[in-house]
């Protein structure tokens, strides 16, 4: 359970590709083709520290999507998900080769 001040913030950036793709590289699956989200491989992930202002450009997309599913759970979202994994990206300072690794690597 994380609980804290920053956990929108948070919430965001656990349910990125680029985060996905960085626990499919240092924490194991649980057999099931999930990952094991156990605190010793969550604590590794690197948390770029913001403002309270900058994590609102992330929570207020976030919002957007939890809205559009709310009203219809079919909601096409992808937009607003790729838009959020493009800032994330801006965020760590990946290069395009960078960003094309993470993307072709196909996801658990």
């Amino acid at each position: 359970m994380m609980t804290g001040d920053c956990i929108k913030y948070l919430c965001v950036l656990l349910n990125t590709n680029l985060i996905r793709w960085f626990l499919q590289k240092t924490a194991p699956t649980s057999g099931m083709g999930t990952f094991q989200w156990k605190k010793a491989y969550v604590e590794t992930i690197p948390i770029p520290k913001l403002s309270a202002g900058d994590q609102y450009r992330f929570i207020e997309l976030m919002e957007h999507i939890l809205t559009a599913r709310a009203t219809d759970s079919n909601a096409d979202v992808s937009a607003t998900e790729a838009e959020i994994d493009l800032r994330v990206y801006e965020l760590y300072g990946l290069t395009g080769a960078e960003i094309s690794a993470v993307e072709e690597q196909p996801l658990l």
